[in-house]
């Protein structure tokens, strides 16, 4: 949820990030989701506080953007085993599972 929500921002930044958790820790689904792993709401939302900057950044490098040197990464493309230096974006994020049931 916080990156496809990112995927509108045209930058993220940490308060952005902040601003999306409580609206996810407060989902129903969500909630369930917790209680079946015996977590609270408190555990998610400092577990994702932890990593807000983290977040931020790399919806910065890889969401939204133009092709830089900040975003270029490692690939391989198979059967050759050269390594190289590839533009990377993500263009759109998609809920696997909300996906599969559809």
């Amino acid at each position: 949820a916080i990156l496809a929500a990112s995927q509108h921002a045209s930058v993220v930044t940490r308060d952005f990030v902040l601003s999306l958790i409580p609206p996810l820790v407060n989902n129903v689904s969500v909630m369930q989701e917790l209680y079946v792993l015996g977590l609270t709401e408190c555990n998610l939302s400092e577990s994702l506080s932890e990593h807000v900057n983290l977040i931020a950044t790399w919806c910065n490098q890889y969401q939204n953007i133009t092709y830089t040197n900040n975003n270029k990464i490692e690939w391989k493309r198979f059967p050759r085993s050269k390594t190289e230096l590839v533009n990377m974006c993500i263009t759109d994020v998609t809920d696997i599972e909300e996906s599969v049931w559809s």
